[in-house]
């Protein structure tokens, strides 16, 4: 469910700036071919931001903020760090979550850049639940 979430923050914060649904659409497939292809690269590291944005679509950016509000729900309510049985899951993987939703959030509320948003969401976000909570 927070992976969804994490899409519709996408989603919806593209649509605030302007771009089309298809054009973010395609923004994600080459993202995963980028990714895919260039696992050496700093994937940790968030670009840096850019000027504020300009808001387009104001009821998008309030469903993109209304979505990292819920995000920040799920983590603190119901995600606890998975059981001492999986070895390959963080520790601290709840706090690594409410550091990316966060840090999404401030990006948001500052009308960040929307790299910024797409390099959280793709890059932090959705590996760290593949990889700790084995979703797909």
């Amino acid at each position: 469910m927070l992976a969804n979430i994490g899409n519709e923050i996408f989603y919806s914060y593209g649509q605030a700036l302007g771009f089309p649904y298809p054009k973010l659409a395609s923004m994600v497939a080459t993202m995963k071919l980028n990714v895919n292809s260039n696992n050496n690269s700093n994937n940790n590291k968030i670009p840096a931001m850019a000027n504020k944005v300009n808001i387009a679509n104001e009821s998008q950016y309030q469903n993109a903020k209304a979505y990292v509000k819920q995000a920040q729900e799920i983590v603190s309510k119901y995600l606890k760090s998975p059981g001492s049985n999986n070895k390959n899951a963080a520790p601290d993987i709840q706090l690594q979550l409410n550091k990316v939703i966060s840090q999404l959030k401030m990006t948001i509320d500052n009308k960040g850049s929307f790299s910024t948003v797409m390099h959280l969401i793709h890059i932090q976000l959705h590996p760290r639940l593949i990889a700790n909570y084995k979703i797909t």
